[in-house]
């Protein structure tokens, strides 16, 4: 009889805490993206990006805007919150925005060039 209660607690436990996550580790991935694209269509917050430049002097840029109808490279440089660029081909950089992340009020939105990113956002 004890065995079968202590299963029963253990099988709560197993259950009913992953739907008390914290925030925090309820991060998504945008997957590994290779063009400019719209992340995200709502207020959201990045908390880190990994970019591999395909040649040299790849970069990605975040923005703050949410674009309807595809990508556009027409975004204004007033609302870029975040610009990550390597140098050497075939070399990777990422950087991580702490606890907070960066906060975004319209979307996310990237902007490639030469390089391919991975977001994670919330």
């Amino acid at each position: 009889m004890k065995k079968i209660i202590i299963l029963m607690i253990l099988a709560a436990f197993v259950f009913v805490l992953p739907a008390f996550a914290s925030e925090d580790q309820r991060k998504i991935s945008s997957g590994i993206e290779s063009e400019s694209c719209v992340i995200y269509k709502s207020p959201g917050r990045v908390f880190d990006i990994e970019i591999v430049a395909t040649v040299n002097g790849g970069y990605a840029v975040l923005y703050d805007m949410y674009i309807q109808g595809g990508a556009t490279e027409d975004a204004t440089g007033e609302l870029a919150k975040s610009e990550i660029r390597e140098a050497t081909a075939y070399n990777s950089k990422h950087v991580n925005f702490g606890h907070n992340g960066i906060k975004f009020e319209k979307g996310i939105y990237l902007i490639l060039n030469d390089a391919t990113a991975i977001v994670h956002y919330h």
